[in-house]
């Protein structure tokens, strides 16, 4: 029985004194931010390839990613080109062969031609791996927004379908529907 006690009030030092410990270090950084020094800084984005000390534009980081993948070049009809709408995004997707998206990316304001990399980081569930053969579809949402497609929206697809992830190949992507 005392032996019990003493493990109890072990834990109950234990756990009070880590309590006292994390207080202690949060009234610093209080302190610290009423004397007008601030919080630190935040850490730098992630992104592949990302070279300190360097700016990227949105088409640079939609270029960029985790390799296996897959990498394109997207290219609108002329047709279609004055309708991609000032709040408009594009989204890049790989399907599975029995049509279930396993990665995307998105894109705000496009421009075209666009290249592209589609790799491990645009995965869309935990667990999963961009792999063995794949769809390439692309869809200019003109609302900005995911979802099925919506009537004006633009779409497009790769003539290779399937495509086998990591081939060196630049796969064209042709815009040239309208939903």
């Amino acid at each position: 029985m005392q032996n019990s006690i003493s493990t109890r009030d072990h834990l109950l030092r234990a756990l009070a004194l880590s309590l006292f410990i994390m207080l202690g270090s949060c009234s610093q950084n209080i302190e610290r931010i009423e004397r007008g020094n601030g919080p630190p800084p935040p850490p730098p984005p992630f992104a592949s390839n990302f070279q300190p000390g360097t700016e990227a534009s949105a088409e640079e980081l939609l270029a960029r990613g985790t390799p296996p993948g897959v990498t394109g070049e997207i290219r609108i009809t002329e047709e279609l080109a004055g309708e991609v709408g000032p709040n408009a995004a594009l989204f890049v997707f790989a399907r599975t062969q029995d049509g279930a998206p396993i990665a995307a990316k998105r894109l705000a304001h496009p421009t075209f031609p666009l290249r592209f990399f589609l790799g491990q980081e645009s995965v869309m569930f935990e667990g999963q791996t961009l792999e063995g053969q794949i769809d390439l579809q692309v869809r200019v949402s003109q609302s900005g927004t995911a979802g099925p497609p919506s009537p004006g929206d633009l779409l497009g697809s790769c003539a290779d379908n399937p495509i086998t992830i990591g081939d060196s190949q630049v796969h064209e992507v042709l815009i040239d529907s309208r939903q």
